[in-house]
């Protein structure tokens, strides 16, 4: 099986990871540094746009198309909406949100930041072997 995951982003990040130069020590989210997929393609979508007009530049969305079986061979860890609130409550009390790692290869958790959003799970690509792995998940750009 194939699960569809999204990261949208602005035009210059689109062009470097539609290339498969994903670099995971580059980005930072409320779990830290990583890279970035999400569940929810129009949530991507309004990431993508708040960025771009930030920025003054366009933007995209790329859908990337990840293989379960190779996923689960990764070392993974699930967060429950609780233990993801309280660590990003202490990444951010400690100023560590663009530079803190768990130390595995992705890291599976809801999105806890803003406004609650049921049912939009994120993935947080880590280390060597999450990039790696997410450098060699196909893409699309939508």
């Amino acid at each position: 099986m194939i699960m569809k995951r999204y990261h949208g982003t602005d035009e210059d990040s689109v062009q470097l990871i539609m290339g498969g130069r994903i670099d995971v020590e580059r980005g930072g989210g409320e779990l830290g540094q990583g890279f970035y997929v999400g569940n929810l393609a129009h949530q991507a979508f309004a990431w993508a746009y708040r960025k771009g007009k930030r920025f003054g530049r366009g933007y995209g969305v790329i859908q990337f198309n990840i293989d379960d079986r190779a996923f689960y061979l990764l070392q993974r860890l699930n967060l429950k909406r609780s233990q993801a609130a309280a660590k990003r409550l202490q990444m951010r009390n400690e100023g560590t949100q663009r530079t803190y790692i768990f130390g595995v290869d992705a890291v599976i958790a809801p999105i806890v930041g803003g406004r609650y959003i049921p049912n939009f799970t994120q993935i947080k690509f880590e280390g060597d072997i999450g990039k790696v792995f997410i450098n060699s998940c196909g893409r699309v750009l939508l």
